[in-house]
């Protein structure tokens, strides 16, 4: 599945009679709500003993990029965009490859 097949699917489950403001807010409300679910996944991991759960983290994972989709339509983008905006913008802090020390002496 491609991202415009998945928005598009998703989008058949989002609340209709939102706004795009709302729809934007409950999309943020969501991915905070939703990266926390993956962020107990891992606390639980590391301070309670449990076992490390895949299907768990991509389950909850792929919540988290449903609200995002949310958003992107919401904002009248696309994931394209998105991810070339995002590219543009890792390409100028850190040129090709990772580098921690432009990370630690950022100029943005």
């Amino acid at each position: 599945m491609n991202t415009a097949e998945y928005s598009n699917e998703a989008m058949k489950t989002a609340p209709q009679e939102l706004n795009d403001r709302e729809k934007q807010l409950n999309a943020v409300i969501g991915l905070v709500g939703e990266s926390a679910e993956i962020l107990d996944v891992y606390k639980k991991i590391l301070y309670q003993g449990h076992p490390f759960d895949k299907d768990k983290v991509i389950d909850e994972l792929g919540d988290t990029l449903w609200y995002a989709n949310l958003l992107i339509n919401a904002l009248g983008t696309t994931w394209e965009e998105v991810f070339d905006t995002n590219i543009k913008k890792l390409r100028k802090r850190y040129g090709e490859t990772f580098d921690a020390e432009k990370s630690i002496h950022r100029t943005e």
